[in-house]
């Protein structure tokens, strides 16, 4: 942390500025300026600002996200340039990075292709787990081992045919049931498969 004066709230009216120090912490633990105006903390205005941002994001999600597509439709070249410069300043992205973190660019694809086709919903890695959880780690098809077999998260009803991209319209199958399932509604495919066993 840099090094502050103390000065008082009083004193930094009289002087004009719009910010002064305590040297004592908020009651969330900042060691940080005050607001002249109101007395509050910098750093907690912050975090305020984050939360509402990041919760203002999750709610508009689909917005933001069909407004990243049109810009890149439109400006194809800056997407790739900023790509380049993007991998040049994060030269640890990998595919050995990718083969840890595979649930996230699972999640992350799924998003992309939901908004392409203008699907609403959206999952994240921790969706996953959870229903990872919640199958035991068995196949809801073949009740095979999903730890043995390894899984692909699958959409009931498929994107194409109205399915949404929300965790209540997932399930995770087997790469052979899943693949064999393709695009069908998983009901009717379910219906076709028990008629040839």
């Amino acid at each position: 942390m840099k090094f502050l004066h103390i000065i008082s709230r009083n004193k930094a009216k009289e002087i004009g500025i719009k910010s002064y120090f305590t040297g004592h912490p908020c009651k969330r633990g900042h060691y940080s300026l005050r607001r002249v105006s109101n007395g509050g903390c910098v750093d907690c205005d912050l975090d305020r600002m984050r939360e509402y941002n990041k919760t203002y994001y999750k709610e508009n999600y689909d917005v933001f996200e069909k407004n990243r597509i049109k810009l890149k439709q439109r400006n194809p070249e800056y997407s790739l340039e900023y790509g380049r410069l993007w991998r040049s300043r994060n030269p640890n992205y990998s595919n050995e990075y990718r083969k840890m973190n595979l649930s996230k660019y699972r999640a992350y694809n799924a998003k992309r292709r939901a908004a392409i086709k203008e699907a609403g919903g959206f999952y994240s890695d921790m969706d996953i787990s959870e229903m990872f959880e919640q199958q035991e780690g068995i196949c809801h098809s073949c009740k095979g081992s999903l730890d043995i077999l390894g899984y692909h998260v699958d959409h009931k009803i498929p994107l194409d045919k109205g399915g949404s991209n929300w965790p209540e319209n997932l399930q995770l199958l087997c790469p052979t049931c899943n693949l064999k399932k393709s695009n069908k509604d998983y009901e009717d495919w379910l219906r076709t498969v028990e008629k040839y066993e």
